[in-house]
C-alpha cells in the first residue's frame, strides 16, 4: 500500500497538490484507489497519505465516505433486531426515522459533531423536516443519542468509520424526575374498586411482585410453584411488529430471568384465578381455550398488554385516584420494599435489574430517605452515649 503526490498549477498561478493512495483491493479483486485534490503544500499532502495508510492498517476501509447514514442505519437495525424486544425494535425504527429525516443523506464517514448537535437542537425545537409537531423530551433525545452512539460504535468495529466521529457525539445529562408511586392504602383501595374487572389480577401481581407489564401477560402456570410460593419469570407477551401479532418472547435481559418469592396474598389470588379458569373450562367445554397463561379472559385467551394499560388509565380517572402509569406499580413495589428496609440487592434481583447500581440510581429519593433515617438513629445513639459518659 503506497501513495503518490502530484503538483498542479491553478489558473491564478498558485500550485496545489493532489494525492492518490492504492488501498487494498476490493472483494472482487478490482483496484481500490483513494484520490484527494487541492492540498496547499506538499507536506500537508504527505501527512494525509501517512495518516490514511495508518488508518487502513488499523482496519479502516473508508467505505463510510460513500455509505449514507440512512442506509447504514437501515442495515445496522436489521442486524440488531434479533437481539431486541419488539417494543425496542419499534422504538429504534422511530428513532431512525428522526435521524434519517435530518442526517440521512450525510455519508456516515463525513458526519460531524456540529451536524449532530444541530440535529439534537432540532429535535427539541422541531423544524419543517420533522414528522411531529412538538419537540421531543430531553429523555427521549438521550435515548436517540445512545442508539446513534451504539450504531456508530459498531461502524468503528466493522471498519466503516474511524473513532474520531464517535468522540464528537455528545449530549447533556437529563435531569431525573421523581417517579410517581402508590402506597399500600391507595393500591388496595383501588383494587377494591376494580375487584370484578379483568384488570384486577394484573394490577395485584404488578404491585405485589414488581413484574413488568409484558412479564405479567407472559406468565404461565408452569412458571409458578404454588406450594413453595415461587414464581419464575421466563418470558414476556407483547406485540411483535415483525409478526404483526402478540406473541411470546424471551425476557428483556439475562438478569430478567429470575425466581421470586410470592406474598401470601398473591398466592391466595393465584389459587382463586386457577379455580376460575377450571370452572370456565367446565362451563364452556370445547369452546374454552386452554392457553396455559395465568392472566386470561373468560374463554382462556391471554390478556392483551395494551388493554391493561388503557383500562388502567380509564379506571384511575373513573374512580378519581392519583394518576400513575401501570408501570409505576412496579416502582411502587420497589419503593414499598426499600422503605421496609429490604436490602437493595434483594430488591434489584426481584425487579430483574442487571446490577444493584441501577436500583439505587432509580430509587435515589427512597434510598436517601432511608439513609437519613439510619443516620438519625445512629446520631441519637451517639448523643445518648456521650451524655451517659459525661454523667458518670
Amino acid at each position: 500500500m503506497e501513495g503518490s503526490v502530484t503538483s498542479r498549477k491553478l489558473k491564478n498561478g498558485k500550485v496545489v497538490y493532489d494525492i492518490a493512495i492504492d488501498l487494498p483491493r476490493k472483494a472482487d479483486g478490482s483496484r481500490n484507489q483513494l484520490r484527494k485534490r487541492g492540498f496547499k503544500t506538499k507536506k500537508e499532502a504527505q501527512l494525509f497519505i501517512a495518516d490514511t495508510i495508518m488508518k487502513v492498517t488499523n482496519g479502516h476501509n473508508f467505505s463510510g465516505d460513500k455509505i449514507l447514514l440512512k442506509n447504514y442505519l437501515e442495515k445496522w437495525l436489521k442486524n440488531e433486531e434479533s437481539s431486541l424486544s419488539p417494543s425496542t425494535q419499534k422504538r429504534y425504527r422511530e428513532f431512525c426515522v428522526h435521524i434519517s429525516n435530518h442526517l440521512g443523506q450525510v455519508p456516515i464517514g463525513k458526519l460531524t459533531g456540529l451536524q449532530i448537535k444541530e440535529f439534537y437542537q432540532d429535535l427539541e425545537n422541531p423544524q419543517e423536516y420533522s414528522n411531529f409537531r412538538k419537540g421531543l423530551s430531553r429523555s427521549t433525545i438521550l435515548k436517540i443519542h445512545r442508539m446513534l452512539h451504539k450504531a456508530l460504535t459498531d461502524a468503528v468495529r466493522d471498519g466503516t468509520i474511524d473513532r474520531t466521529i464517535i468522540s464528537n457525539i455528545k449530549y447533556g445529562r437529563v435531569e431525573k424526575t421523581q417517579t410517581e408511586v402508590w402506597d399500600n392504602l391507595t393500591c388496595y383501595l383501588f383494587l377494591e374498586k376494580i375487584k370484578d374487572e379483568l384488570l384486577y389480577l394484573p394490577v395485584l401481581i404488578a404491585f405485589e411482585t414488581g413484574l413488568r407489564q409484558s412479564e405479567i401477560t407472559g406468565l404461565k402456570w408452569d412458571d409458578i410453584n404454588i406450594e413453595k410460593g415461587l414464581l419464575t419469570v421466563k418470558r414476556n407477551y407483547s406485540y411483535d411488529d415483525s409478526k404483526k401479532s402478540l406473541s411470546d418472547k424471551k425476557t428483556k435481559t439475562k438478569s430478567s430471568i429470575r425466581t421470586i418469592i410470592l406474598f401470601d396474598n398473591t398466592i391466595k389470588h393465584l389459587k382463586n384465578q386457577r379455580q376460575k379458569q377450571r370452572l370456565n373450562k367446565i362451563l364452556l367445554g370445547e369452546s374454552y381455550i386452554d392457553s396455559g397463561y395465568v392472566c386470561t379472559n373468560s374463554i382462556g385467551n391471554p390478556i392483551d398488554p395494551h388493554y391493561i394499560s388503557k383500562r388502567f388509565a380509564k379506571a384511575i380517572k373513573k374512580h378519581n385516584f392519583k394518576k400513575i402509569r401501570f408501570h409505576d406499580l412496579r416502582h411502587s413495589h420497589a419503593t414499598l420494599l426499600l422503605k421496609e428496609n429490604i436490602h437493595p440487592k434483594i430488591v434489584s434481583e426481584r425487579l430483574g435489574h442487571s446490577s444493584i447500581s441501577i436500583t439505587l440510581d432509580t430509587y435515589t429519593h427512597v434510598s436517601t430517605d432511608i439513609e437519613r433515617a439510619a443516620l438519625l438513629s445512629v446520631n441519637k445513639k451517639i448523643i445518648e452515649f456521650i451524655e451517659e459518659k459525661e454523667s458518670i
